[in-house]
């Protein structure tokens, strides 16, 4: 019986703390996006999105680099799942390596990874991948 109230509590305060965020990025967006570094030159960005997220959790993302004048793109691999096993990891981290050194490419600009949440990790991981590339993104 208190396993089931802690559950409703737990639920309740899940809901209003993202309600709370989801109201915030109107708040304060705007004025987030004043002191936000502007892109210097070309810059281009690949956002990654954190553990169960995909493309459509990184949009308001992109859409404020883009605003602040980045090339801004998701990874493109769909729902973050988390990967199980080492292959799968390692397989990951090349998709993204790929996808920054053809975007580099392809706009001649310069690119950062940027991993939300627990995707951190990936942009320092993909970066390694392909150290020492020609493509100097």
């Amino acid at each position: 019986m208190i396993n089931n109230g802690i559950r409703q509590f737990r639920l309740g305060s899940d809901i209003l703390l993202a309600g709370c965020e989801y109201m915030g990025q109107f708040m304060f967006g705007p004025l987030a996006l004043t002191v936000a570094p502007r892109a210097s030159g070309r810059r281009a960005v690949i956002t990654i999105p954190g553990f169960s997220g995909n493309d459509e959790a990184v949009a308001p993302l992109n859409d404020a680099l883009s605003n602040l004048g980045y090339i801004a793109e998701s990874w493109g691999l769909g729902i973050n799942s988390g990967v199980p096993g080492r292959h799968k990891f390692e397989q990951q981290i090349n998709d993204i390596a790929k996808r920054a050194s053809r975007l580099a490419e392809s706009t001649d600009a310069r690119v950062s990874l940027v991993g939300h949440s627990l995707a951190a990790c990936s942009p320092a991981r993909s970066a390694a991948a392909i150290r020492g590339s020609s493509t100097g993104w």
